[in-house]
């Protein structure tokens, strides 16, 4: 998969003898209910005020997928999951599937603070459904997850399915 553009991103270096993973930590990622309006999915946060659609028409291999985009007032619409508990030194796995739909591109924070990106920062700009993904560990007791969409144009969006993260059971270290 693809791999996060941020400098600062603690990059894991994964057991290859176990490479199965733990239950799935993140909250609705992937049937997206309860969006509608500004109002995010159901257990997200707004990070930046837009529009959350769960929309069928986006050519999502899952079916529908959470379309973020600009209200017509704030720019760069965001959302996410704040607080999801994390084991220090512990090798996490987040994937997720994207297509960039008008916005300039969207934007995905990774990271132990709301908004920070101390695990990755990715700014994907794919035309098609493609799936992201990578590995990071933990360094607090916290990671928070925000989605969302470039623009300063009102009507611009992205979509986002199949939003995952998960425990590697393997063993890991931090390449330096």
């Amino acid at each position: 998969g693809n791999t996060p553009t941020s400098s600062t991103a603690l990059h894991a270096v994964l057991d290859k003898t176990d490479e199965t993973f733990g239950a799935e930590m993140f909250t609705n990622g992937e049937n997206f209910t309860g969006a509608s309006g500004a109002t995010p999915p159901d257990g997200w946060s707004v990070y930046t005020n837009g529009t959350f659609t769960i929309d069928d028409s986006s050519g999502s291999p899952s079916g529908s997928a959470l379309k973020i985009e600009h209200n017509g007032s704030d720019n760069s619409p965001r959302a996410g999951v704040a607080n999801i508990t994390t084991v220090v030194g512990q090798a996490y796995k987040l994937s997720f599937k994207f297509k960039n739909g008008t916005a300039t591109n969207g934007i995905i924070y990774s990271g132990s603070s709301w908004g920070g990106t101390q695990y990755g920062r990715e700014d994907p700009d794919a035309t098609e459904w493609t799936t992201y993904e990578w590995s990071f560990i933990a360094t607090d007791t916290t990671t928070n997850l925000i989605f969302g969409a470039v623009t300063t144009v009102a009507g611009e969006y992205s979509w986002y399915d199949d939003i995952s993260l998960k425990a590697y059971n393997g063993n890991a270290g931090i390449l330096i």
